[in-house]
Parts: C-alpha cells; sequence; structure tokens
C-alpha cells in the first residue's frame, strides 16, 4: 500500500532558503551551528565575494537580512564558519592553519588585514576546527593527533593556546550545544574518545569501543576490487565517518551508529546504536542504551527533529520516525525500537509551498544561475545532504529546507493501530496540545458512540474493557509530567491484536541480538520499557478542561465517559502528590448531578476523593434543592477548609440558624467579634421569640464578660432591639444574666 505525501506527517519548509547554486564559479558552505549559508564566488583576480545568508535567528541584529563582503583570494576555500557573536570569521584553506577576519560589527564591514594561526603539533594535518561556547572567543583544532584549543584575541589580532590534548584521530562529531567532540581512532575507526569542552577546557571521558557487524563476503570483495580504502580487519569493515552522528534526545547526549548487515534470510537490513552519553554531573561510561531497527538497507540518512530520529532512506524514497521514549521490547541490556508508523511516509512538500515561492533578495548578476523552483526539485535528490539536527541543502539547485513534524498527521496515522502509542507519541511532540487531546476525545467517543466502529480503528473493533485501559494510561502520562520529582511511568496498555509493534508479528529481536554480539532471549523474558521523558508542551489540566471536558456532554453516555475521565485523571495526580485544581471537581460534580448519581457523589465527598475548597462548597450549597444533604456536606467541607467561617457564618444567618451560628462562633473563638445587631437582627425577624431571647442574653454576657457591664453601648446599633426585648419581656429582665 502506497501513502500519499499529503498524508505524511514530515514536511518540509513552506519558504525554503534559496541560494546561488554551486557551479565551477561558486561555491557554497553551510555552517549548522550558526546556521549560516555562505556562497563564495571569485570577484577579481585578487579576491573572493562572500554572501552570508542567515537561515534562522542568530546574533545577526537582522536574522532575515543576508550581507557580502569580499576576502582575499589565497587558495580553495575548505570551510568558513562565524563566531558566536559573529565579530570574527575563521576561514580553512590549508590542512596545517586557520585564517581569521575580524568585522567592526556583526554583519557590517570586513577588517582588511587578516591574520592566521597553525598547528602546534608538528606534523598535524587539521580535520576540522569548531568554535565553542566560550564567551572570550575560544576555537577548537581538531587535527589527526588530538585537540588544540585557542583563544582568540581580535584587538591584537593574535591566537593563544590554551589546552591541548594528545589523540590519534581518524576523524570526529562535534555536537556544538553539549560541547562535545568524539574523536574516532583505531584501524576500524571504532574508537571512541569522548571530549567535553568548556572554558579554556578539556575534559576527556573513557574511551569505548563500537561493537561493528560482520561484513559479508561480496562486500569485501567489492571493497578489494574497488582499490582505496581499508579492506577490513575479520571480516568487518572500517567504521564511516557518515554513519557516525552526535544527538541530543529529550536532553540526553547519545553517539549514533549506523550498522549495515545482511539478514540471516537475505537481503540487507540497517540498525542504528545509540550510545549513551554519561551526563555532565554524574560519572559513568557511555553504554549502548538503544536499538533502532531498520528492516531496510541502502544508503541512508539522519535527521532529529522534535526530538524523533527520522531515517532517510534514499532509494525508497522513503522517512522511518524512532521515538526512544516510547515503550520498547528490552532484554535487560538494550531496548528495541521499531517506527513509530507501521508504514514509512516520504518528506512532502507544505501546500502553500506548492503554491507560491517566497524569494529572499541577493546579489549578483543576472546571467548567474537562478535557483530551481522548489516544487518542481526531486525529493530525496543524490544532491542532497543533510546536517544535523533538520536541515536539507540541496547544493544544486539553491535550496535549503528545514523539516518540522505534523502532530496531527502522525496522529491519524498511529491512532487506528495503537491509541495507546499514539496518545504517549502526541503526549511528547511540541505544540500538540490540541493534537492530544483530540485524541484523546477520540478513544472517548469510542466509548459513547452507538454506532459500528470502522474497520480500520483496530481498538474501535475491541471491547469497552480495552479502551479504558488506554485512558487510563493516557491520564497517568499526563499527571507524571506535572509531578516535582519525576516518577516511573506507567506501564502501557497491551495493544490490540494484532499490534505492528509487537516483535511477535514481525521478527523476533534475537535476530537481531545475535548480530549485535548479544545472546538471544525469549518472549517470556521480554518487557516493555519505556524512557523517562519530560513534555516539552504538555496537557495541564487548564487544558484538559478547556479542550475536552468545557463542552457539556449531550448524552448520559458521553457524561459517564467523562466522570470517568476525570476520576482517572484526579487518581492519577493524587498517586504523584499534584493538587488538583477545582475545576476539574466542578465538572466532576456536575457530571454526577445531571445523571442523578448522588449516592456516589456523596461517597466521593466524604471519602475526600473531591478536594475541599470553596468553589466546590458553593457549588454544594446550590443543588439543596436537587439533593437536600449537600447542604450539610457544603457546611462540613467549609468547616474542614478552616479558613471559610465567614462564609459559614452567612449560610446560618441565611437560614435563620442564628442558635447554630453561635454555637459555631464559639467553637471557632470568633464570637466576641462578631457584630450584636447582626445576630439580632435575624433572630428578631425569624420571629421566634426563645431564639431571641437565648440570643439576647447570650450577647449580654458577651458585654459584661468584656465590658462589666450586661447592657449595649449606643456604638452597637442594639437600640430597636433592647426596646423590643424589653417591650416582651419586661424593663426588668434587661441585665437579668443567668447561663443559657
Amino acid at each position: 500500500m502506497q501513502s500519499s505525501s499529503s498524508d505524511s506527517y514530515a514536511q518540509l519548509d513552506d519558504n525554503p532558503i534559496r541560494f546561488q547554486p554551486v557551479s565551477e564559479q561558486t561555491n557554497v558552505f553551510y555552517d549548522a551551528v550558526q546556521s549560516h549559508l555562505f556562497t563564495v564566488e571569485k570577484a577579481d583576480s585578487n579576491s573572493l565575494l562572500v554572501r552570508v545568508q542567515p537561515c534562522q535567528s542568530s546574533s545577526l541584529s537582522d536574522s532575515t537580512k543576508a550581507f557580502s563582503f569580499r576576502l582575499k583570494d589565497c587558495g580553495e576555500v575548505k570551510s568558513m564558519k562565524f563566531s558566536a557573536d559573529c565579530r570574527i570569521l575563521a576561514v580553512q584553506r590549508s590542512s596545517t592553519a586557520v585564517e581569521f577576519v575580524n568585522f567592526a560589527t556583526a554583519g557590517g564591514a570586513a577588517d582588511t588585514v587578516e591574520y592566521s594561526q597553525t598547528c602546534k603539533t608538528k606534523a598535524a594535518q587539521i580535520l576540522g576546527f569548531q568554535w565553542t561556547q566560550a564567551a572570550n572567543h575560544e576555537v577548537l583544532y581538531v587535527t589527526d593527533c588530538g585537540l588544540e584549543l585557542f583563544s582568540v584575541t581580535p584587538e591584537k589580532r593574535s591566537l593563544r593556546l590554551v589546552k591541548s590534548a594528545a589523540q590519534q584521530c581518524n576523524w570526529y562529531a562535534w555536537h556544538h550545544a553539549a560541547g562535545t567532540a568524539a574523536l574516532s581512532s583505531g584501524p576500524l575507526s571504532n574508537q571512541f574518545s569522548m571530549f567535553k569542552i568548556g572554558q579554556s577546557s578539556l575534559v576527556k571521558t573513557p574511551r569505548f569501543e563500537v561493537d561493528l557487524p560482520h561484513a559479508p563476503s561480496s562486500s569485501l570483495a567489492s571493497s578489494n576490487a574497488a582499490g582505496g580504502g581499508s579492506v577490513g580487519i575479520g571480516g568487518r569493515q572500517p567504521l564511516r565517518e557518515r554513519d557516525v552522528f552526535l544527538a541530543e534526545l529529550y536532553g540526553q547526549l547519545y553517539l549514533g551508529v549506523l550498522k549495515h548487515y545482511v539478514k540471516p534470510g537475505g537481503g540487507s537490513a540497517t540498525e542504528i546504536a545509540l550510545y549513551q552519553q554519561p551526563s555532565s554531573d554524574s560519572a559513568g561510561n557511555p553504554r549502548k542504551s538503544d536499538l533502532l531497527v531498520l528492516q531496510q538497507g541502502g544508503r541512508l540518512a539522519v535527521s532529529i527533529v522534535d526530538n524523533l530520529v527520522l531515517v532517510h532512506h534514499q532509494r525508497l524514497q522513503r522517512s522511518f520516525a524512532f521515538d526512544i521514549a516510547l515503550p520498547a521490547e528490552t532484554d535487560g541490556y538494550l531496548r528495541y525500537h521499531q517506527p513509530v508508523t507501521v508504514e514509512a511516509m516520504p518528506l512532502a512538500w507544505s501546500q502553500p509551498q506548492r503554491q507560491q515561492q517566497k524569494q529572499l533578495p541577493r546579489a549578483g548578476s543576472q546571467q548567474q544561475q537562478q535557483p530551481q523552483d522548489a516544487a518542481a526539485t526531486q525529493l530525496y535528490s543524490q544532491s542532497w545532504i543533510f546536517f544535523l539536527p533538520d536541515v536539507i541543502v540541496d547544493a544544486q539547485a539553491g535550496l535549503l529546507w528545514r523539516i518540522r513534524i505534523r502532530p496531527d498527521r502522525l496522529s491519524a496515522l498511529m491512532f487506528p493501530m495503537d491509541p495507546g502509542r499514539c496518545l504517549h507519541c502526541l503526549h511528547l511532540r511540541a505544540n500538540a496540545k490540541i493534537d492530544t487531546a483530540n485524541a484523546l476525545r477520540r478513544l472517548m467517543l469510542l466509548l459513547t458512540s452507538a454506532e459500528p466502529p470502522a474497520a480500520a480503528d483496530a481498538i474501535a473493533t475491541a471491547s469497552v474493557t480495552t479502551c479504558l485501559p488506554v485512558l487510563a494510561y493516557a491520564l497517568d502520562l499526563l499527571a507524571a509530567q506535572e509531578s516535582p520529582q519525576p516518577g516511573p511511568l506507567p506501564s502501557p496498555p497491551p495493544p490490540p491484536p494484532p499490534s505492528p509493534f509487537d516483535f511477535a508479528a514481525n521478527e523476533s529481536p534475537s535476530a537481531y541480538s545475535s548480530l549485535s554480539g548479544m545472546a538471544s532471549f525469549s518472549q517470556q523474558q521480554q518487557q516493555l520499557l519505556s524512557l523517562p521523558a519530560r513534555a516539552p508542551d504538555p496537557l495541564t489540566q487548564s487544558d484538559l478542561y478547556v479542550h475536552l471536558l468545557a463542552e457539556g456532554p449531550a448524552t448520559e453516555a458521553e457524561y459517564k465517559a467523562q466522570v470517568f475521565v476525570i476520576l482517572e485523571f484526579v487518581r492519577a495526580l493524587n498517586d504523584r502528590n499534584v493538587p488538583v485544581q477545582h475545576f476539574l471537581f466542578e465538572t466532576l460534580v456536575r457530571a454526577l448531578v445531571t445523571t442523578g448519581r448522588f449516592g456516589e457523589l456523596h461517597q466521593l465527598i466524604q471519602y475526600h476523593v473531591i478536594s475541599d475548597s470553596k468553589p466546590i462548597a458553593c457549588l454544594l450549597l446550590s443543588l439543596q434543592s436537587l439533593y437536600p444533604p449537600a447542604h450539610q456536606l457544603a457546611l462540613d467541607m467549609m468547616k474542614r477548609l478552616g479558613s471559610a467561617n465567614e462564609e459559614i457564618l452567612e449560610v446560618l444567618l441565611s437560614q435563620g440558624r442564628v442558635l447554630s451560628a453561635v454555637k459555631f462562633l464559639r467553637s471557632v473563638g470568633k464570637f466576641d467579634s462578631v457584630a450584636a445587631h447582626k445576630l439580632l437582627e435575624v433572630a428578631f425577624e425569624s420571629g421566634d421569640w426563645r431564639q431571641f431571647y437565648s440570643v439576647f442574653r447570650a450577647l449580654e454576657q458577651r458585654n459584661a464578660r468584656l465590658r462589666g457591664s450586661a447592657a449595649f453601648q449606643p456604638a452597637d446599633h442594639c437600640q430597636r432591639y433592647v426596646a423590643e426585648f424589653a417591650g416582651r419581656f419586661g424593663q426588668t429582665a434587661l441585665g437579668q444574666l443567668r447561663a443559657l
């Protein structure tokens, strides 16, 4: 079954960056750290014209404005990169030195004087250089003999060696945000030394070795016939630079290695091994933690978008997405991941891009080769170059794209097969709140729908008892993100059979573990394990209410589903000691009242499932006509709060229960401060003269205790009630204090 590209969850930018294509006169360089695109062409016999085009927000004051400058033509340019503040340009023309050019301001005029720095190690060859995150302009040389860290002083046009480390190196990988360099060494290039580059410091972590699969004899024979490069040792081919990358996933740094091998039954396949690097605040050695299993072999490229690992297959013109935070099968050592969707999807053009292309201004003559129209370029072209994390450059077409993820289309593909896995995946995506809420609503509709489900929905064909655990699992995930202390994630519910993510439905992971040098294990020994990961933009209690609960249900079945969702969410929040917002309880109370489940409401309040709060107490007071015990439940709740004394007094007085109000005030120690006329007014208007007499005598006792006299003062505003008391009980009754 072939999917349309319009269904793809991985899309290219609406408006690609356009630049002068590569030609005999033009070279193009891309700096993935600063997101700068350099176009270099010969201006005259002595100088080069360099155009710089920022590809996203950077340190330039106007990140959308391109600028140009001239450099001396001193030979072929191999690489060029700006410092973090765009005040110093580093240019590599040879394998022994790097040249530097100062700029007055970011994007301003270039200095006419250039200065350079050679390697300090004799006979060393520069493999590459990187600007570090240091505030004082530090540049790192990576050579075949190790690392050299220099401090640049632009005012003096000089560099000073601040740190160096000796280490044989074949090639290297770099991650700027983590400030980490991975140096490859050994005859098979599978031994890695990791260096953490800080402020004028180089910290080396323990070296580790990457296991390599045995290459088939045909591959070795073709390598011998090609004559060039290393043939291999012990049936294993050397690791290539293009098969290794450094990437950050869910805040953790990984070294990724693409391993190509032949499957036991014939045909090629690939697995991507992820080696987790120890965090900066913890000691330890890098360890192989995850294995991304791909059933296809061939030319591959990797992108990292929204913590998803996208593996692009050029021959198939498809991309596979992996999420290492989703529950995966494990043997106790490795977690085995398969693509998040059953079917690989191609990268897709966005619709606005097909309709209109936005071309950024650029200088140059009209005779120069023009960039191609983006919609007319071939997807997965041979000229595509992938830069981590999410950039694709087509130098021949003169186009640069960024890849973005469409959570809505990801949901459309994943939900019919496994809604629990779909909700977990959406939960971990950025800007996917609405899509997560829509998936939850869709699951709720499956519980309440009277119509037969579509055959395409595997979960819809299951019983209600299958849907309920999935909802509970999703709500557990949401609650886990609100907990201040990370804890274990809930166990995922079993997917509806047959699941495309079950190894038993495809191939046993033991087939891959044997290729990776690990012992096989049985299905009974496998278990699902989730990676604890913080969602970048989780669905909060407020979001759940706005997007899922605010719109009132229309049927009794929908009310019951709403009650289940709220109760499960409350349980998950309470398990993690997260306070539940009152609006969730209010919605729960209204749903129970609407369906006439007053007994259940009474129990939930008595057993403190519904937490005490003033809004809930006020809501219970309003339900007295429908359920009379709700009034006493409200008063008891206010009493437990300890901060609603004024509200309790007003409720009792509004019902004419003055003696109950007096007893309550005495129990909380507030009787001496209440206004006398407030109590006497309610007692008088009740028409119960016994009650009026008791309240009047209680206030006289208070006056005698506080003032030494039982008489009321003019400031008490009780003259009317004193006269009424004397007229009904006699003038001699005034001041005759007796215990109530």
